[in-house]
């Protein structure tokens, strides 16, 4: 049964990687011994659209592969860390 989700979870990774293109950054930043913050940006362009091409040409040829996208996503987070002393 594990090796089943296993390979299914590849195999979401895999479309997602396909369908989509996408950036992350993120930082810590520890202020003090007790407080720290988090920042984190994300750059989501989902294809709408696939093409490739095939051409021959006298002294020539190629072959070319494109995608387009209409759609720009940013996303902008940011959190507090905090450290709890027991």
């Amino acid at each position: 049964m594990m090796n089943q989700a296993k390979q299914y979870k590849r195999f979401l990774l895999g479309l997602v990687l396909l369908l989509n293109i996408f950036a992350e950054a993120g930082a810590r930043l520890i202020l003090t011994d007790l407080l720290g913050l988090r920042l984190q940006a994300v750059l989501n362009v989902p294809l709408q659209g696939l093409g490739s091409s095939f051409f021959v040409g006298r002294g020539s040829n190629g072959v070319s592969v494109n995608s387009y996208s209409s759609i720009v996503q940013v996303s902008l987070s940011g959190g507090f860390i905090f450290h709890f002393v027991l």
